[in-house]
């Protein structure tokens, strides 16, 4: 009569998967069976690796397979390594020995374990099993250290995030344009505030970001807080330097953090446009601005709400009323188009000069990153020499990264930029503040909301009285009325007057 017993076969790599040792396991396991009257009534043929307890989730479904079925005695492994690899390994099969009375059959050995064997064939497991966690922490110890390596050389050790992928031939990690694309798109509008992770996600989909790259808003959220893509990587809560080439300056993913922190774009209800816009101006309050309906919603008005208790801005406001004030601080960035294209011309100058300026500090910024280069180089050689510490190098090496990061992101940003290329932005920028007041009155309430974010930094509001921040450039177009007789010169690049002939003879 043939009796029951349970199989596992393993390996711990897929190189042997591939090797065929799944297969070799079971027709070992199958003639052993045979030629002991065995039979598996349950198998577990897997590929994982046993080097921490919560990853050896087939290995306790037999283990608790076997104590839930007590006419089933034998328990099939190919050698004692691949029975266990930890401690908590070893005293699981304690108890199914002693506690449950289960005997433990190694297939490629013959060998049989049970309560009732030789002290010498216990003492012999017993050993196995040292042997078997000792190499286990060995194997442990030689991984940690080479990843310690890779970190220290920049690379990330695991798998690259999305826009990257691994180089596997040179064990370092490269870009990927497909997708790099579009997450710096994301970068882009997640930097803008006006999109929540939804509208983000939303956006990116309808210019064509495939939804197998996107699949969820949590997946928006993890490449904006990722500080892989402006060049550092966190492994096991340390932020380390990498590289690798980044996708995004750290200004951009700074400022797509912080947008994403005060949560993008506010999505507000039909009828009240203005809500989450606008908050109290009372010091001891600064609670947001919220809308009421009146007579079945047909009036709307605005007030504090009042969320921290007494507050002295105790206004209703129109919604009628509210509009007027972003129009009027609208108006405060109109310009005329004399103020347009004196301001033009004006830059123009100055792109002619900074043309010059950038080729100046081009070379200023290459030598210095040179020199940091060279610093690097040196002190490796020293490492190598035992002339400077493990510790001392690391340090070092983490200084000059964060230097040589910042001059790299200039360069770039000076190689790339064109010295006239703000012009066109300018025009585009002074173009529009010449009819911003008539745009936002001219299109509907709830995209008139759009209009004035376009400008506006914070808004408060006092009484019926709107003040607000102004975004950059738009805060020095909001100062122009102190810069009124600018226009008067009738040189708009002013020079030394020219020497009168004679000058120096008489």
């Amino acid at each position: 009569m043939m009796k029951p017993a349970l199989l596992m076969c393993r390996v711990s790599s897929p190189d042997q998967v591939d090797g065929g040792s799944l297969s070799s396991q079971e027709k070992f396991a199958e003639r052993y069976m045979l030629k002991n009257s065995l039979q598996a009534v349950k198998r577990w043929v897997l590929d994982e690796t046993a080097s921490k307890p919560d990853e050896r989730k087939k290995f306790n479904e037999l283990i608790n397979y076997g104590k839930k079925h007590p006419e089933i005695k034998a328990l099939l492994f190919e050698k004692p390594d691949r029975l266990l690899r930890n401690v908590f390994d070893l005293a699981k099969s304690h108890e199914m020995i002693y506690t449950y009375d289960k005997e433990i059959h190694f297939f490629k050995t013959e060998e049989v374990i049970h309560k009732k064997s030789p002290h010498h064939t216990l003492s012999h497991f017993n050993q196995d099993c040292i042997n078997a966690i000792n190499f286990i922490n060995t194997l442990k110890h030689e991984t940690e250290k080479g990843v310690l390596e890779k970190i220290e050389a920049g690379w990330f050790p695991g798998l690259a995030p999305a826009g990257y992928e691994n180089d596997t031939a040179a064990h370092t990690i490269v870009r990927f344009e497909e997708e790099a694309r579009w997450v710096k798109r994301a970068f882009e509008l997640m930097r803008s505030g006006a999109y929540t992770l939804d509208a983000g996600v939303e956006k990116l989909r309808a210019e064509g970001c495939p939804r197998k790259l996107l699949p969820h808003r949590s997946t928006l959220e993890k490449w904006i807080r990722n500080e892989f893509y402006y060049g550092d990587f966190e492994w096991r809560e340390t932020l380390y330097p990498g590289a690798h080439t980044s996708l995004v300056s750290k200004p951009t993913w700074d400022e797509a953090n912080a947008a994403l922190s005060a949560g993008g774009k506010t999505i507000v209800k039909r009828g009240h446009p203005y809500t989450k816009l606008i908050h109290c101006a009372d010091p001891a309050c600064g609670c947001m601005i919220t809308a009421e309906g009146h007579k079945g919603g047909r009036l709307v008005y605005y007030r504090c709400a009042w969320s921290k208790g007494k507050c002295t801005n105790t206004d209703y406001v129109p919604q009628a009323r509210i509009e007027e004030e972003l129009g009027r601080l609208l108006r405060v960035v109109q310009v005329d188009s004399e103020f347009a294209d004196w301001t033009l011309e004006a830059l123009s100058f100055d792109a002619a000069d900074s043309a010059t300026r950038k080729v100046s500090e081009l070379a200023v910024l290459r030598q210095q990153l040179q020199k940091i280069v060279g610093r690097e180089d040196g002190a490796y050689n020293d490492k190598l020499d035992g002339v400077i510490t493990e510790e001392d190098w690391r340090q070092k090496k983490s200084k000059w990264a964060n230097e040589r990061r910042v001059l790299e992101d200039r360069i770039t940003h000076l190689e790339v930029s064109a010295p006239s290329a703000y012009l066109s932005t300018a025009r585009r920028i002074l173009e529009l503040s010449k009819c911003l007041p008539d745009l936002f009155f001219s299109v509907k309430p709830e995209n008139r909301r759009q209009v004035f974010r376009m400008v506006s930094l914070n808004t408060t509001m006092m009484g019926k009285t709107l003040t607000t921040t102004y975004q950059t450039p738009w805060s020095f177009l909001a100062e122009k009325p102190q810069k009124e007789n600018w226009g008067d010169r009738g040189d708009l690049n002013p020079r030394p007057p020219r020497s009168q002939r004679g000058a120096l003879t008489s």
